[in-house]
């Protein structure tokens, strides 16, 4: 029966926050590159590249932070709240999923 490297891994432990944080020590033939994706070959299609301006120039502009609003984060906090109040909050309604259309039968 073979053993995994798992097995015989060092590791390394340190205190951290009121806790202890363990990694493993990985020697040099375990470690492998970073691969981030295929190398383009070639040029892009022009048409490609049209569209990919045309969005950053609609796109861009200043980024003014108080304007944004993070309605997942808004209503979290509306949650926690009513929570921490104790109060019941009404679950959200269900509509129906739209019937699905077969085209084979049309």
């Amino acid at each position: 029966m073979s053993r995994s490297r798992a097995e015989n891994a060092w590791c390394w432990s340190n205190r951290a926050n009121g806790g202890m944080v363990t990694s493993t020590v990985r020697s040099a033939d375990e470690v492998r590159p970073p691969e981030f994706g295929a190398k383009l070959k070639g040029e892009a299609e022009p048409d490609m590249v049209t569209i990919a301006e045309t969005i950053i120039e609609r796109r861009s502009g200043a980024f003014d932070p108080e304007t944004f609003r993070d309605r997942y984060q808004d209503a979290l906090r509306e949650l926690v709240e009513a929570k921490t109040k104790g109060l019941e909050r009404a679950p959200r309604a269900i509509t129906e999923p739209p019937k699905v259309i077969n085209l084979m039968d049309a």
